[in-house]
């Protein structure tokens, strides 16, 4: 199972969905600005809530680069190493970050993707 993470200004989700891309199941909490008490609460939360995660996919606003938020200026983050922070605290699970718009819609080309291995151009 792939559990997902949105970080936004104000909350964070976390998501896994079914096979019909529907939400299988949700839980979130407020956006803290403080990054250890952030990273801390969402790796509890993610052992909690979600023990058969296989894959951990963390998308935010901001720059980024090698798995660094180098800026999410609503939140006054400078250079935080989540992705290194994270894999402490959930040792042996892969974990990727990525831009939320990049992943929004990445999230809706693959639920509008015929089956079958058919491409469209």
């Amino acid at each position: 199972m792939i559990l997902t993470v949105d970080i936004g200004g104000t909350k964070t989700r976390l998501a896994t969905f079914n096979a019909d891309g529907g939400i299988a199941h949700e839980v979130k909490f407020a956006t803290l600005r403080d990054t250890n008490q952030f990273v801390n609460l969402l790796a509890s939360t993610a052992r909690s809530d979600f023990p058969d995660a296989q894959a951990v996919v963390v998308g935010a606003a901001g720059l980024f680069e090698n798995g660094v938020i180098k800026s999410y200026s609503k939140l006054g983050w400078r250079d935080f190493s989540i992705v290194t922070e994270l894999q402490k605290l959930l040792p042996g699970i892969p974990i990727w970050l990525e831009n939320d718009c990049n992943l929004g819609a990445l999230g809706a080309f693959s639920l509008y993707t015929p089956p079958h291995g058919v491409v469209c151009i």
